[in-house]
């Protein structure tokens, strides 16, 4: 799981980095940077459920915004934000579904025990 969270920490930032040329950029370097920022509380082994579970609604609403805006205004700038919100909505769902596993094993953390 860290080496995923480390990978996922350095593609969301790499995602941050090239919206500074967009004219809506602001918008997508903070929706990448929350992204990054959850998957580096992984890999730091912080705590992380309401970071992933708060993501995932997020990102599932601009999956579907984004999603009808494709639909009705077809563009290859919106369906490079289709792609990306689609990749960020994965992660966060799926760091969602671990950490409410790992709370259910009543463990503070995913990587709290040593294996």
């Amino acid at each position: 799981m860290r080496w995923f969270a480390a990978l996922m920490t350095v593609l969301f930032g790499l995602f941050a980095v090239v919206q500074f040329n967009d004219p809506d950029g602001i918008a997508w370097i903070l929706a990448y940077g929350y992204a990054a920022l959850v998957c580096f509380f992984v890999l730091l082994r912080f705590p992380y459920y309401m970071s992933a579970m708060c993501g995932t609604v997020g990102f599932l609403y601009a999956f579907s915004v984004t999603a009808k805006a494709l639909y009705q205004n077809y563009s290859a700038e919106r369906l490079n934000e289709f792609g990306g919100l689609t990749i960020a909505l994965g992660v966060m769902t799926f760091l969602a579904v671990v950490a409410i596993r790992d709370k259910r094993r009543g463990q503070l953390s995913p990587h709290s025990q040593t294996r």
